[in-house]
C-alpha cells in the first residue's frame, strides 16, 4: 500500500518541475492529498479494525469471468503477440500525427461568448490574433536602404500572412510609436485569424525561406514577436516541462523500484510498461486529432500517476513467489480482482467526463479512461511476459 502510494505520488509531483504555478500547485497538492489519504486509511484500519462484507454476487461472477479471459489470455501466445501487434499498429499509425498547436482560445464551446466575439472580429475585423514584428536593419545602413527595407520586409509579410490593418513604421502617430527614436528598431503590427501555432509556423518557414531569398535583407534581423508569440512558447515549454516531469517521475520509481528489489531487471520492466500506455495515449490523440497545449498535455502526468498503482500490485505479489517455478496465474488470482476492479472505476469515473461542454474536460476523461484500460491490458498481459523472460533468463535469482 505505501509502495504504490508513493509511486503515484511521486508521478503527481513531478509537474512540480514545470515552471507554471498552476501545474506546481495541482501536482503538490493531489501528492500531499496522496499521504494523507494513504495515513488516514491505515489509522482506521488500525484503530476502528471491521470485516469487509463480500462482493456482490454478480460483481464477483464478472470479475471471474475477467480473470477467466485474463488467464487465457496469458496461456494463449497468440493473444500476447495479437495484442502487441494492435499496440504497435496503434501508435506506427497515431504518433506521426501527434501534433503542438496553440490557440488563443480554446478548450470552450463554440457558442461561447468569447469564442463568438472572437469568431466576430476574424470575419468582420480581419483577425483577431495579434501579429507583430521586430526589424532591426544593419548597422549603417543608409536612409534610403532602411527605406528599401521596410517596404520588401512588408511586402513579404502581406505575401505570407492574411494580415490585416497592417500599422507599419510609415505611420507616424505619436500615440502609436512604431519605431524607436534614434531609427535603429521598427514595429509591424497587424490583426489575423487565430489560425493555431501549427498553421503559423508553416507561414514562418515560408517567411524566413522567402526573406533568406532576398540579398538586400539578408543583413536585416527580423524577429516575430507580440502576445500571439508568448501564447506559442508558452505552449511549447509547457510540453517540454511536462516530458522533463515525466522522465524524473520515471526515474524516481526506478530508483525506489532498485531499492525494493535491490535488482534492477524488475525496475526497468515496471518502467517499460508505463511508459507503454503513455505512447498509446499520444497516439490516440493523434488518431483524433487532438492537439498538445497546456490543458491536454498535463493527461500525461496523471495517466503516469494512474497507471503506476496497478504494476506495483502486482509486482508485490510477484516478489513473494518462489525463484523457481513462478506462477503468473497464481499472481493475476491473488491481485487480479482489486487491479480489474480498481482500473475499471477509474476508467468509468473519468470516462464521464467526456460528456462536460469544455474540450478541455472532455479530453482530460478520454485520456484518463485510455490510460486505465491500456495500463490494465499492459499489466495483465505485457508485465508477466517480461518477467517470464527474466525469469527464464535467469532463473538462479532470489527474490
Amino acid at each position: 500500500l505505501w509502495l504504490t502510494s508513493l509511486t503515484t505520488a511521486i508521478g503527481f509531483a513531478s509537474l512540480a518541475t514545470a515552471r507554471i504555478p498552476v501545474f506546481v500547485e495541482f501536482g503538490l497538492f493531489v501528492a500531499i492529498g496522496v499521504g494523507v489519504s494513504l495515513t488516514f486509511t491505515l489509522l482506521v484500519f488500525l484503530c476502528f479494525p471491521f470485516k469487509v462484507p463480500p462482493p456482490l454476487p454478480w460483481v464477483d461472477q464478472g470479475l471471474g469471468w475477467l480473470l477467466g479471459w485474463v488467464h487465457r489470455g496469458q496461456a494463449s501466445a497468440r493473444w500476447r503477440w495479437g495484442l502487441l501487434l494492435a499496440a504497435g499498429i496503434i501508435v506506427a499509425g497515431g504518433l506521426p500525427q501527434l501534433r503542438q498547436n496553440a490557440l488563443l482560445i480554446s478548450g470552450l464551446p463554440a457558442d461561447a461568448p468569447i469564442r463568438v466575439q472572437a469568431r466576430f472580429f476574424d470575419e468582420t475585423f480581419g483577425g483577431s490574433r495579434p501579429l507583430s514584428f521586430l526589424v532591426e536593419p544593419p548597422a549603417g545602413a543608409s536612409p534610403a536602404q532602411v527605406k528599401e527595407g521596410l517596404a520588401q520586409t512588408e511586402a513579404l509579410i502581406r505575401a505570407h500572412y492574411p494580415v490585416a490593418g497592417l500599422l507599419t513604421p510609415a505611420l507616424h502617430r505619436p500615440d502609436l510609436p512604431m519605431m524607436a527614436p534614434d531609427s535603429s528598431r521598427f514595429r509591424f503590427w497587424g490583426l489575423i485569424p487565430d489560425e493555431g501555432s501549427a498553421r503559423l509556423g508553416s507561414r514562418g518557414d515560408a517567411f524566413r525561406a522567402d526573406r533568406d531569398a532576398h540579398p538586400d535583407l539578408e543583413t536585416w534581423r527580423i524577429h516575430y514577436t507580440g502576445v500571439g508569440r508568448m501564447v506559442d512558447k508558452n505552449t511549447e515549454e509547457t510540453t517540454w516541462q511536462i516530458a522533463q516531469g515525466l522522465v524524473t517521475a520515471l526515474g524516481l520509481t526506478f530508483g525506489l523500484l532498485l531499492l525494493y528489489f535491490r535488482r534492477w531487471r524488475e525496475p526497468l520492466i515496471a518502467v517499460v510498461v508505463n511508459v507503454v500506455p503513455l505512447l498509446l495515449l499520444a497516439a490516440v490523440y493523434g488518431w483524433l486529432g487532438v492537439e498538445l497545449r497546456a490543458g491536454t498535455n498535463i493527461a500525461f502526468t496523471i495517466a503516469f500517476g494512474i497507471a503506476i498503482d496497478d504494476t506495483m500490485h502486482l509486482l508485490n505479489v510477484y516478489r513473494k513467489q518462489p525463484p523457481e517455478g513462478c506462477d503468473f496465474g497464481a499472481v493475476t488470482r491473488h491481485a487480479g480482482r482489486p487491479v480489474i476492479l480498481t482500473s475499471l472505476v477509474l476508467g468509468l469515473s473519468f470516462a464521464v467526463l467526456i460528456l462536460a461542454q469544455l474540450d478541455s474536460i472532455r479530453v482530460l476523461g478520454l485520456a484518463m479512461a485510455v490510460s486505465a484500460i491500456t495500463a490494465l491490458l499492459a499489466d495483465l498481459f505485457l508485465l508477466p511476459l517480461l518477467l517470464k523472460q527474466v525469469r527464464s533468463s535467469h532463473p538462479t535469482d532470489s527474490s
